[in-house]
């Protein structure tokens, strides 16, 4: 198993009959480094060279993935960041590589602390509370973002774990709607399908999309991961890397539950404002069967 010799990484586990489960969750981003449910490895970025290459198992906030040109407006004030990824976005909000305040421990579970609003970009003071938690049916995440102002603030979520794929696989997700995109990943229109999506990897082949869902099924020939996300994460970001990334970071599949879709704070910032003093919950439970 993969335990943490890091002191930034914490190790919780949980013992059920005559397995155990187990999760590595690493201070920097609050990311989620590995994952055993029940014996069996569901997240191992034992190949990554940190928890911030690719973004691997890191909490998005306060925004999720892009926003193009790193600016936003909100009432009429501009807000800017000149950290931008290759491609010219703000890409996976600001915790990525900054260290989440560890608020409480036990055996099976950790709870981490994040006060936003140093940062020009975001200003405003959301406090973030992130809790992982080993239990009977696998592992629960639960965010909690609590506005700690008396004025209108934006913020929003998402989650990027990485679910380990060796071997042939199928992606099965409750949407029937995908996000299209640009040639810079940006949402440019939608697309209504006739069934509900789904991605055959018996052959290899890179993906990077958003589907309007919050329930997605990884089947392998033997078992199945579930991510089964609260109504209020109803977009999956599903990223399959391209072999070449593969090679060096071992086989994967991003599975990302988001409170909304890339680039919400320029095209419907509206739609992510906190009012004064509230609090909002997200949680997503990841399974095995």
């Amino acid at each position: 198993m993969n335990q943490s010799n890091s002191e930034d990484e914490l190790t919780i586990s949980r013992t059920s009959e005559s397995s155990i489960s187990m999760a590595v969750i690493s201070l920097f981003g609050g990311s989620l480094a590995f994952l055993s449910l029940f014996d069996r490895i569901v997240i191992d970025r034992s190949n990554a060279e940190s928890v911030g290459q690719y973004a691997f198992g890191t909490v998005l906030a306060p925004w999720p993935n892009r926003i193009p040109g790193g600016t936003y407006e909100l009432f009429g004030q501009e807000y800017k960041t000149d950290v931008l990824d290759s491609s010219g976005n703000a890409n996976h909000g600001l915790l990525r590589k900054r260290k989440m305040e560890l608020r409480e421990r036990g055996e099976a579970f950790v709870l981490l602390g994040y006060e936003f609003g140093g940062d020009e970009v975001y200003p405003f003071a959301v406090d973030l509370q992130v809790r992982y938690e080993l239990n009977s049916q696998g592992l629960a995440v639960t965010a909690i973002a609590k506005n700690l102002t008396g004025q209108i603030v934006p913020f929003a979520i998402g989650f990027h774990p990485y679910f380990a794929t060796e071997g042939p696989f199928v992606l099965r997700t409750n949407g029937t709607e995908l996000i299209k995109t640009d040639e810079r990943l940006i949402p440019n229109g939608t697309q209504k399908l006739d069934s509900a999506f789904e991605l055959d990897f018996h052959t290899e082949q890179a993906f990077d999309g958003c589907v309007v869902a919050n329930h997605a099924r990884i089947e392998f020939d033997n078992h199945s991961v579930l991510i089964e996300a609260s109504d209020n994460l109803p977009y999956l970001m599903v990223y399959r890397p391209p072999m070449t990334v593969l090679e060096s970071s071992g086989q994967s599949l991003a599975v990302e539950p988001m409170s909304h879709p890339t680039n919400v704070f320029q095209s419907a910032i509206e739609t992510t404002l906190l009012a004064g003093l509230e609090t909002k919950t997200y949680f997503f439970n990841v399974r095995t069967r």
